[in-house]
């Protein structure tokens, strides 16, 4: 992912309302699982 340790923290961090959508679709691609997004 070519990231620094600050940026994952920041990224898993579950009180970063900040993340964006691409972003954690990037990281799944890179641990080689997809996202999906599912509003009911």
């Amino acid at each position: 992912m070519h990231t620094s340790r600050s940026q994952l923290e920041q990224l898993l961090d579950p009180e970063n309302d900040g993340v964006t959508i691409g972003a954690l679709s990037r990281a799944a691609k890179v641990v080689g699982r997809s996202l999906r997004l599912e509003l009911t």
